[in-house]
Formats: C-alpha cells, structure tokens, sequence
C-alpha cells in the first residue's frame, strides 16, 4: 500500500476504518406562508429535521405537524448563475 505510514499501521490490525464526509446537524426550518391576494401571513408549525452538509451544496429535510408535511430543499454554496435553491 502506498499513501500514509499511519494508514500502514491501521491496515496491518483487524477492524474497520470509516471516513464519515458528510456533515449531520439537526435543524429546525420556520416557515411563513403569505396569501397571493389577501396578503394574510399564515405561520406553519416547525419543520424540524437536519442540514446535510457536502463539498458542493447543503440540504434541508424535514417534516410538520407530525410528518403531514415533508420539506426537502437543496442550496448550492455558491451560486453559478442558477437557481438558488431546488425545492
């Protein structure tokens, strides 16, 4: 094996290695609604879920009132000309 010596001491032992690349949070999302006419605000109860973090982009899932409604949305570190966010 060619790469780290401290790699070449774990590969010689039993067990197993693993690389976690993705960072995990919980997440809470608050979310306002506003009517296309009225203009009234309607305030959702929480999404809560986690924030998936990458290399490239971070998403969002979770749900509300009791997983009735299921939130998932994709944002991209730096955006390229595109869209923000894909929902």
């Amino acid at each position: 094996m060619i790469g780290s010596a401290t790699l070449d001491e774990l590969v010689e032992r039993e067990g197993t290695i693993a690389f976690e690349t993705q960072l995990r949070k919980p997440a809470i999302r608050k979310i306002l609604l506003k009517g296309p006419v009225s203009n009234a605000l309607f305030v959702m109860d929480d999404f809560v879920g986690e924030v998936v973090g990458g290399t490239q982009s971070f998403t969002f899932e979770g749900d509300s009132l009791n997983g009735l409604y299921r939130m998932s949305y994709r944002c991209e570190h730096a955006n390229r000309g595109g869209d923000v966010a894909d929902y």
